[in-house]
């Protein structure tokens, strides 16, 4: 019986060690960490403003959201067009 309560007693001590320390502490209700990616959440006509191009280079943009939504591939073909592939 004292080694159950042994075992018992190394195994909770074990998982609380092994939560981080926020988990024990209170619950902090404040706002999730701004995104660390620079361009996310730009709308399409900023993104495309913002890119970097080679000096004589263009972006222009044709389409983009709503008309273009979760986009997840896509191909240029011999003729020059864009064919996108939604999931």
């Amino acid at each position: 019986m004292k080694s159950l309560v042994k075992w018992l007693v190394a195994s909770v001590l074990f998982v609380l060690f092994q939560l981080s320390p926020t988990c024990l502490l209170a619950q902090d209700n404040s706002a999730p960490p701004a995104d660390v990616i620079k361009f996310a959440g730009l709308s399409p006509e900023q993104a495309a403003k913002e890119m970097t191009l080679p000096p004589g280079f263009k972006a222009t943009l044709f389409a983009g959201e709503p008309d273009v939504a979760q986009p997840i591939a896509f191909c240029i073909d011999d003729r020059g067009r864009l064919w996108v592939a939604e999931g």
